[in-house]
This record gives structure tokens, C-alpha cells and sequence, in this order.
């Protein structure tokens, strides 16, 4: 594999998927991996040179991380929810004992 950018002047084939550079390779700026954290392997069909570029992150990656935020808004929806009706009882309460408290100080 050559470092080249020959895929934005010539026609290409994809030979590789689209997958995740490791840390090491982010962090070392290999080729194709540094916009996106995503490379696959491509051959230009004019020089017939085999190089990397970037590339979006898969449809199927991006599904699983809407699903798990999608979930994650679920629970925390639901922990709001749940802490809000239980702060209401307990002022409901405080508030009952409260006038229950006027109405038997009034009667004396």
C-alpha cells in the first residue's frame, strides 16, 4: 500500500471495508484515518495503486449508537419521572400533616 491520494483524481475500486483505525494508528496520523477515525482500503483504477482513505463511520455503528442513546434518554426519562412523583408525595405529606396541625391548634 502506497500513501496516495490518487482516489480524488481517478476512479476507484473499494477492495476493503470501512473500518475503525486503531489508537495507535490515530494517533501516529496514518493514512486516511486522521478526518473521520475511519479508513478502507481503495484501488485507483488508472495507476493501479492500493492506498487507504477515509471514509464515514458505517450505517450499522451509527444505528447502535442512536438505539443506545435512544435507550439511555429512556432511563434517565424515567429516573426524572420516578424522583418527581416521589419529591410530590413527599410535599403532599409535609403539606397534610401541616394543615392537620392548623386545624388542631384552631380548635384549642
Amino acid at each position: 500500500q502506497q500513501v496516495s491520494e490518487c482516489y480524488l483524481t481517478e476512479s476507484i475500486d473499494v477492495i476493503g471495508i470501512c473500518e475503525k483505525c486503531t489508537s495507535y494508528q490515530r494517533r501516529s496520523k496514518a493514512n486516511g484515518c486522521l478526518p473521520t477515525g475511519y479508513r478502507e482500503l481503495v484501488l485507483c483504477t488508472k495507476s493501479n495503486i492500493k492506498t487507504n482513505r477515509s471514509c464515514q463511520m458505517p450505517v450499522y455503528i451509527q444505528k447502535q449508537h442512536f438505539w443506545l442513546f435512544e435507550v439511555m434518554m429512556i432511563i434517565v426519562g424515567l429516573v426524572a419521572i420516578f424522583s418527581a412523583q416521589s419529591r410530590q408525595k413527599i410535599l403532599d405529606k409535609q403539606m397534610v400533616e401541616k394543615i392537620k396541625k392548623q386545624i388542631g391548634e384552631s380548635d384549642e
